[in-house]
């Protein structure tokens, strides 16, 4: 049964009552007291309730539109009781009113008309009686009516549809709509449409409809009432055959129902469309057949027959290979599809059983009528003469004797385009169709002999029993491939015997390629599975190719002989048991190619390479990765050459290294004997670029663990690029001068050059994928590791590059560097073991904070080192880091540091003095078991202490200091809590006093205004800041800060200055923003940088004399501003000190500043004085 779609319509009968509301409208009829008689009109409570109109609610009363109730009484006229011009509104509104008979009780008729949705409804009562002085009661039952002119006429029980579907429009090019009737079993309209709605970007929609208000002549109009079956068909175009593929067909049943439209919308899911791409493999389309690349999962689709000349059809396949047949495209199948057409060429058959030569019944175009002998199918394609044609023998049986496939003369070709014997299908060898050549005693031949232009292909043949070791040509005792191409497919060439190519000779002109099958079991003098022949030594030169793919492989009992200039074609990967084949090469020599890639082989020799095996001779050999002949690196004559050296030089090395520990080995014996029996000469350059199969230097390759068997006599070397790692103590005490990093190195055990003490170059191969080396210091490749610096004979300064996040083990080991610096924004976190073990050269040191490692013996024995700096980002010093230390005298220790370890000084037995930058307290915490750091020797010098007392000091937020001495550096904590320096720490006899004098850690953003021009500060002479006559000149001398004088009643202080300016100007602090900016941003000077440390002492500027000594210090001061991360002091700065008004006319208009750079003192600032701009510090006392 089909699964039709229901849009359903309900028989409709529409019930109005006109009744009596005595009951229902008790209170209204006894507000009636006129005497009248009235109507009122009220709803039977009957709906559409119709789901294919409006799917979701009922249809109400308020749907009818344009409502008209008439009544005409007995002998009267007809009147509109309700409606009047226009009609009543709805039937709603007519259920709410009250109508009135002015015509009063008698018989009646009424009319009761309305439309919904452009149909017209009507009935008509006749005699109805009406009581008088009452509401009286009428019932109607509405019915369609064929138009507005004549509601009195029979709608002829006719209705309408209309059906939306909404679809992805993706390939599809028409939709048909075809409108059936059911009940009359007849097809009332098949209607076609092109062009589509826009829903949305990818939704379209086609309407089909049939409206029930349009006349039944229109070609959408109504349609008799009954059951209908809609049927949408979506089509897709094929370009290819022109015609529309049917995607999906969508059928529903609509009952249609007397005047009403059945509506329905809907949005539906189309079949997919699957591309056919088609092979033709040569053929062409047959008479009346069609190539439709579109289809859909609707139906089976049948696929068209092809024709090729000389050829028979046999079907579409859905793979090359022809083992998935397709015999056409069912309405299950949903993917794109290709298809490869398979045909026969024109064939023979040939059976040596049932088959006969002699009967011309026997004509063998099929197996019932098979000729007997290969040779009598052979003729018989020479008859045709059809060189064109790609003639097929099939063979069933067994064949005894030489077979021959010639060409007709030198001149003139065997005349097929390509020939292919194919045997039978076969499960067992002992099933297969065979080629058996029988020759036994004298008997000598070959059991098939191909010279033949067309290319010949066997398929799934046993070729066997050939001997052809007494012939003319005493080769190819299975198949002797003269000229020409021979290609095998499930083949085997067995039990076959010759002096050249027991299963197979491949001559100077033919090629011989096997795709499936083996070559066992044969014997020969050479090549006993197969002999490859060339003609090198003639003119013109010529070659045989024999090429391998797929599962052929030639048995390990066989052989193949490559005679000179011949090879191995790869012909495609390949599947056989290793070794697919073992090779002969005549020519035994490095580099002598041995595979080559044939075109379109989908492989690699890299891939393949390792299938083979060479057949070894004197010096065994290897087939690189490159398919070239490698012999074994000749090791006896490697270390006769370097043992029997008189004189210093070069030694070479090339070959296969099978066993790199036993090569290493014999390589270090023969150095030693060399340095022993001639120790003056030297081999300068170990060049082993030409090893293939090295990939490790094992632990101590070239020296010997407990002796002193170093090879000092082993100048340079050049590693192959096949080397990875280089192991522990590899070169140890070697006399290396220069060395070569390979390209495909990952590893270097970090000892693997220590005492290597003539090192002075590092090369490295431009291909290196791990290391790199940048002035001869070799780095990882992202420069983030310091692996080996290359010198260690020139001393030097070195700079680690910012990059460097560890100095690898013994990177520095025993060289001459006399100084070690970092770059500023270094990012070390580690110094490896014995990172700079021996480091002679070597006086300070100051490590970055960025540090937090440093390892066992990181500084062990740098004998001349004197001062060490350690990093605040440090906690731990464990063993020996800087044991052995022997003129180490003062180290600065950070406050992180929570642990020295015992020995980490071990033998610094000069050392004298500590520097740490914690507390006692801190101290304390410190868990030290070093003997000599916490010995009675050495002090410990607290830099943090409670207050600040000297010139350098730096001043903490908490009113707590730490002297500055060089080196120091700070935690990122102690210079966010550091607030200023120490710059002044006077005695009574000193010119300020004894008192402590501190800057600030910052400078004013930019320059700023004295004082406004117009202020009083401005323009008034203030005696009391003023700098006395007498001493100007002082200030005028460029570089005599430094010894300026100043008199008693000098303004030496300025902390009261700004009080002074306030005393002239009483608007100068309210305004002071404004009119006075530069003492303005000293006076906010703490609240701007959250100062609170003696908060009840003021900043301010300083005078001339606080300047002087504040120039004295400057090398400390800036100093000290830099290590807590502010700004050194340079160029000019304000003081608080006026010009004196008698020393020149523009007196009160000037203030005294300083250079900072040079001790010059200026009054003049470009003619402006007060006004100009210039920085500003704030000074204060502690």
């Amino acid at each position: 049964m089909k699964n039709y779609k229901s849009i359903l319509i309900a028989i409709i009968c529409f019930s109005f009552t006109l009744f009596s509301c005595s009951d229902i409208l008790q209170e209204k009829t006894e507000q009636k007291s006129d005497s009248k008689t009235y109507l009122m009109v009220r709803a039977g409570g009957v709906s559409l309730n119709s789901r294919s109109i409006d799917p979701s609610e009922e249809y109400a009363l308020a749907n009818f539109k344009n409502i008209y109730l008439y009544g005409t009484k007995s002998g009267g006229s007809k009147r509109t009781l309700a409606g009047g011009t226009g009609g009543f509104g709805s039937l709603t509104d007519l259920y709410n009113s009250l109508i009135l008979l002015e015509d009063g009780a008698g018989t009646y008729n009424f009319e009761l008309k309305g439309s919904v949705d452009s149909v017209y409804f009507y009935q008509k009562l006749e005699n109805v009686t009406i009581e008088a002085n009452k509401t009286n009661t009428i019932e109607f039952s509405l019915s369609p009516a064929q138009d507005s002119s004549h509601l009195d006429a029979d709608f002829s029980d006719d209705g309408g549809l209309s059906v939306t579907v909404k679809f992805n429009k993706t390939n599809i090019n028409k939709v048909t709509a075809t409108l059936f009737n059911l009940d009359k079993n007849e097809e009332v309209q098949t209607k076609d449409f092109t062009s589509f709605n826009s829903v949305s970007d990818s939704i379209y929609s086609v309407t089909y409809k049939r409206v029930a208000s349009y006349s039944t002549t229109a070609s959408d109009g109504r349609i008799p009432t009954g059951n209908y079956r809609l049927t949408f068909d979506f089509y897709a175009y094929d370009s290819n055959s022109k015609l529309y593929i049917l995607v999906n067909s969508i059928p529903y049943v609509v009952h249609v129902v007397k005047g009403f439209n059945s509506i329905a919308e809907q949005e539906i899911d189309l079949n997919s469309v699957y591309s056919i791409t088609y092979n033709k493999n040569g053929g062409s389309l047959a008479a009346g057949e069609v190539e439709i690349k579109k289809y859909s999962r609707r139906s089976n689709l049948k696929l068209p027959v092809l024709t090729k000349t000389n050829c028979t059809f046999l079907g579409w396949y859905k793979d090359s290979e022809f083992k998935n047949l397709v015999t056409e495209v069912s309405k299950t199948c949903a993917e794109n599809l290709t298809l490869y057409a398979r045909f026969e060429n024109s064939a023979f058959y040939v059976d040596s059983t049932s088959g006969k030569d002699d009967d011309t019944s026997y004509d063998g175009t099929s197996s019932a009528k098979a000729f007997k002998t290969l040779s009598k199918a052979i003729d018989a394609i020479k008859i045709k003469n059809e060189p064109d044609n790609d003639w097929i023998i099939h063979l069933n049986g067994t064949f005894t004797g030489a077979q021959t496939i010639y060409d007709i003369s030198e001149t003139e070709p065997f005349p097929a385009n390509s020939l292919t014997l194919v045997g039978a299908d076969f499960s067992t060898e002992a099933d297969m169709t065979t080629l058996d050549g029988g020759f036994t005693g004298d008997a000598k031949g070959s059991t098939l002999s191909v010279a033949a232009q067309p290319p010949v292909i066997l398929k799934k043949l046993k070729i066997t029993g050939g001997d052809a070791t007494s012939t003319d040509n005493s080769a190819g005792g299975g198949i002797y491939a003269y000229r020409g191409s021979v290609e095998a497919h499930d083949v085997l060439i067995t039990g076959n015997s010759a002096t050249r190519g027991g299963g197979v000779y491949v001559g100077s002109n033919a090629t011989f390629s096997i795709k499936s099958g083996s070559i066992a079991n044969n014997i020969a003098g050479t090549g006993s599975g197969v002999c490859v022949d060339s003609k090198w030594d003639s003119t013109p030169k010529s070659y045989g190719t024999f090429i391998m793919s797929g599962s052929a492989v030639v048995e390990s009992d066989n052989d193949v002989y490559l005679n000179r200039g011949t090879r191995i074609t790869i012909g495609g990967a390949l599947s056989g048991t290793r070794p697919v084949a073992k090779i002969f090469s005549t020519v035994y020599e490095n580099g002598t190619e041995i595979l080559v890639l044939g075109e379109g082989a989908g492989t690699t020799i890299e891939d393949e390479y390792e299938k083979f095996d060479i057949i070894q001779r004197d010096i065994e050999a290897q087939i690189t990765k490159e398919g070239k002949l490698l012999l074994n690196v000749d090791l006896e004559g490697v270390t006769s050459q370097i043992t029997s050296m008189t004189e210093s030089g070069t030694v070479e090395i090339s070959g296969y290294v099978a066993n790199g520990e036993s090569f290493i080995a014999s390589l270090y014996s023969a150095l030693l004997t060399l340095k022993t029996s001639r120790p003056s000469t030297k081999v300068t350059e170990l060049d082993m670029r030409g090893v293939v199969g090295l990939t490790t230097l094992p632990d101590e390759a070239f020296w010997e663990n407990g002796t002193t068997k170093s090879v000092t006599n082993l100048e340079s070397i050049i590693l192959p690029d096949s080397v990875t790692s280089i192991g522990s103590s590899a070169f140890r005490g070697a006399g290396l001068k220069t060395i070569y990093i390979p390209a495909n190195l990952t590893s270097i055990k970090p000892d693997a050059f220590f005492d290597c003490q003539y090192l002075s170059t590092i090369t490295i191969s431009e291909e290196c994928k791990n290391f790199k080396v940048v002035d001869n210091v070799l780095y990882s490749k992202d420069g983030t590791k310091l692996v080996m610096y290359g010198d260690k004979t020139s001393a030097s300064d070195f700079t680690v590059p910012a990059s460097v996040t560890e100095i690898g083990t013994y990177a520095f080991c025993q060289t001459k560097i006399t100084s070690l610096s970092f770059e500023s924004d270094s990012t070390l976190k580690t110094i490896g073991y014995n990172a700079f073990y021996g480091c002679s050269g070597l006086t300070q040191l100051e490590i970055p904070d960025s540090v937090t490692t440093i390892e066992l013996y990181a500084f062990y024995s740098c004998s001349n080192l004197t001062s060490v700096k350690l990093p605040n980002g440090t906690t731990s010093l464990p063993y020996c880091s800087f044991g052995t230390c022997s003129k180490l005298e003062s180290v600065i220790i950070p406050k992180t540091l929570t642990e020295i370890e015992s020995g980490a000084f071990t033998n610094c037995n000069v050392l004298k003095t500590v520097y740490y930058s914690g507390t006692e307290a801190d101290k304390a915490k410190m868990t030290i078991s070093d003997t000599v750091i916490k010995g009675t020797s050495v002090t410990w010098t607290y830099l943090h202490k409670s207050a600040p007392d000297t010139v350098g000091d730096i001043v903490f937020n908490d009113g707590t200091a730490m002297t500055y001495i060089s080196g120091l550096t700070l935690t990122e904590e102690q210079k966010a809590a550091a607030v200023a320096v120490i710059f002044y720490a006077g005695n009574e006899s000193d010119i300020l006093g004894e008192k402590l004098l501190g800057i600030g850690l910052h400078e004013s953003e930019g320059t700023l205004v004295w004082a406004k021009s117009g202020t009083l500060g401005y323009s008034t002479q203030i005696t009391s800041i003023a700098i006395k006559g007498s001493e100007s000149t002082n200030f005028e001398t460029e570089g005599s800060a430094a010894s300026w004088t100043f008199t008693s009643d000098s303004d030496l202080d300025g902390s009261n200055n700004w009080e002074e300016i306030c005393k002239i100007d009483s608007t100068a602090s309210e305004n002071a923003a404004e009119n006075y900016p530069a003492f303005d941003w000293v006076n906010k000077y703490a609240s701007s940088y959250s100062i609170d440390v003696n908060s009840e002492k003021n900043w301010y500027m300083p005078t001339m004399a606080e300047h002087s000594m504040l120039y004295r210090e400057k090398t400390t001061v800036n100093a000290v501003i830099s290590l807590a991360g502010g700004k050194a002091l340079t160029g000019q700065y304000w003081s608080s000190n006026q010009y004196n008004e008698t020393s020149a006319g523009n007196g009160p208009t000037s203030a005294w500043n300083i250079n900072i750079d040079n001790g010059r003192g200026y009054w003049s600032n470009s003619n402006k004085g007060k006004a100009g701009s210039l920085k500003t510090i704030a000074i204060r006392q502690f």
